[in-house]
């Protein structure tokens, strides 16, 4: 069962402020997008193999290209959704069943590509936390107490499956 809401099926939603504004970002977001593809290719006019050695110029186009990707699907499901007349027959025939499968499997295609473009984006975020005084310390930190807790978990993880095995 796949499961959408109807703010999903048009460009709009529902015509709410909430929706409205949502609507607003996601072409805000577009626009910037948009300049940082124009600023990107200015660096690999400068030289391509260099440009494309740094991994995270290729993870920046990824990113991009996921969120294009997202767009364009969603764009697709607006249009699709919009020429559908959803419930039109069932208000006059109760039997009548139109099925939204496809529909609801481009929204939730959406919602992944949205998703694995934030694990993307944090990734893209850590990067510039080192240059952070304080983000340093939490870094070394952090890594000074997994010194500690690897161990801990494996000796954990050793008594856990131990005791799950007895019963």
């Amino acid at each position: 069962i796949l499961t959408m809401s109807p703010q999903a099926l048009s460009a709009g939603g529902l015509g709410d402020c909430t929706d409205i504004a949502a609507m607003a970002f996601l072409i805000v977001v577009l626009f910037f997008v948009l300049y940082f593809m124009f600023e990107e290719s200015q660096e690999i006019k400068q030289g391509i193999f260099a440009y494309f050695e740094d991994g995270w110029n290729v993870l920046d186009w990824l990113n991009m290209a996921l969120l294009l990707t997202a767009f364009g699907v969603r764009i697709f499901v607006w249009i699709e959704a919009g020429g559908m007349q959803i419930g039109v027959a069932q208000l006059t025939d109760k039997d009548q069943f139109k099925s939204m499968r496809g529909v609801a499997v481009m929204v939730e295609l959406v919602k992944l590509l949205n998703s694995i473009n934030a694990v993307i984006l944090y990734a893209k975020v850590v990067k510039y936390l080192r240059h952070m005084p304080v983000t340093k310390d939490l870094i070394r930190t952090f890594w000074k107490a997994l010194d500690l807790f690897v161990p801990f978990f494996c000796m954990f993880v050793i008594a856990f499956t131990g005791f799950a095995m007895s019963f």
